[in-house]
């Protein structure tokens, strides 16, 4: 309740619209159910692979991605052809974890910007998302591709590879479920929050 306090100060000190907040009414993210991945399965919007990478990164928020999925097939569509991560993921971003941007979008929620493109490549895909999403309008959006290119360039970007950094979290236990299930809140809580 003080978070919610704090923000609502905040907002009107800087006469931002303020909506109600999610807190209460949203799930918090959580590793996922078998079963929901099972359900998933039964009737793919995607092939396996992609269903096991949603859940990888998302837990039971993988469940919120594929809806979006099944809602808008054009959320199908890889962000580059560097990445494997789909518009919908884009769309998952700015609905559910409330992306602010584009620089948000590509620097912390699916962090394409440290990738060799810089998610330069992609910039189209993900605006067009944003736009669909109905996160931001297209003069807005426009705005934000504009804001990253100028911060990219800014920033120099055009790494070396000893500039490239790699980060891969391993958990180790008895067998892969026991590994997932002793983890997957720790490392969504990693990937999400920090």
């Amino acid at each position: 309740r003080m978070a919610e306090q704090a923000l609502e100060v905040a907002l009107r000190s800087r006469r931002l619209p303020a909506t109600r907040c999610q807190t209460g009414v949203r799930r918090l993210m959580s590793p996922g159910r078998p079963e929901e991945r099972d359900r998933f399965e039964a009737a793919p919007v995607v092939e396996a692979p992609v269903l096991g990478r949603l859940f990888a990164r998302y837990g039971g928020g993988a469940g919120r991605v594929v809806e979006l999925l099944q809602q808008d097939r054009a959320l199908a569509q890889p962000i580059c052809q560097h990445h494997q991560e789909l518009a919908a993921e884009v769309a998952y971003a700015a609905q559910d974890e409330l992306a602010t941007s584009v620089t948000d979008v590509l620097v912390r929620r699916i962090p394409m910007a440290w990738s060799p493109c810089h998610g330069l490549d992609g910039l189209e895909t993900v605006a067009q998302a944003l736009t669909r999403s109905g996160a931001a309008s297209p003069e807005q959006v426009t705005a934000q591709v504009e804001a990253y290119r100028r911060y990219a360039q800014e920033e120099g970007w055009a790494p070396s590879p000893d500039q490239i950094m790699l980060l891969r979290s391993e958990y180790v236990a008895e067998s892969d479920e026991q590994a997932r299930e002793e983890s997957a809140e720790h490392l969504m809580y990693f990937y999400n929050y920090l």
